[in-house]
């Protein structure tokens, strides 16, 4: 399913070049991806802080959506 760069729509890592992570990040919230590229997605959050606050951001909605759903 991973394959790297992947065209206009990768988010900036912040030094104005292109990660081609996020169309994994989806995928790894959902738990669709194998081992071997969620540990590479995990890896690569620890250096990218464009992927970081997009999951963060990603991960808050989420949980706001389990919150309203069980009020």
């Amino acid at each position: 399913m991973f394959d790297g760069v992947n065209g206009d729509d990768m988010l900036s890592n912040g030094n104005g070049s292109k990660c081609g992570f996020e169309d994994v990040m989806v995928s790894y919230i959902y738990d669709e991806i194998a081992t071997t590229d969620r540990r590479k997605f995990e890896s690569h959050l620890v250096d990218c802080s464009a992927c970081t606050d997009e999951f963060a951001a990603i991960s808050n909605a989420r949980f706001s959506v389990f919150e309203w759903q069980r009020e």
